[in-house]
């Protein structure tokens, strides 16, 4: 199994888990693609994006079956991994093998997450 990761906030999970759809974000409708992330990325994706109001969660995205559609984008300038960008409508709810959480902590006034197993 291949993995990649999906950072999202926990009422947009609560719904997905109801609607069977994992919703697009406003940045994957302007790309028309949906942005996923290596692990080594999630942290900061989570820490740039989200508030921790939102309680951001991370799904594990096994993307075996669409693996033909991902995209690699080179690292921007503040980024040091490059951005799988996947080419499909939308996620495929069964495709989520495990859902993580993200610890929250302050550190000299910046939002830091920290995964959890």
């Amino acid at each position: 199994m291949s993995s990649l990761y999906r950072v999202i906030t926990e009422e947009a999970w609560i719904a997905a888990q109801k609607t069977q759809t994992i919703p697009r974000c406003g940045n994957d409708n302007k790309a028309d693609r949906i942005h996923l992330n290596v692990i080594e990325a999630v942290e900061s994706v989570a820490a740039a994006y989200f508030e921790p109001e939102e309680r951001p969660l991370v799904l594990e995205i096994d993307v075996s079956g669409f693996t033909e559609h991902i995209e690699w984008t080179e690292p921007a300038a503040q980024e040091v991994w490059r951005q799988p960008l996947v080419n499909i409508p939308s996620l495929p709810f069964n495709a989520v093998v495990k859902v993580h959480q993200l610890e929250h902590s302050l550190i000299n006034g910046k939002n830091v997450y920290t995964l959890g197993k």
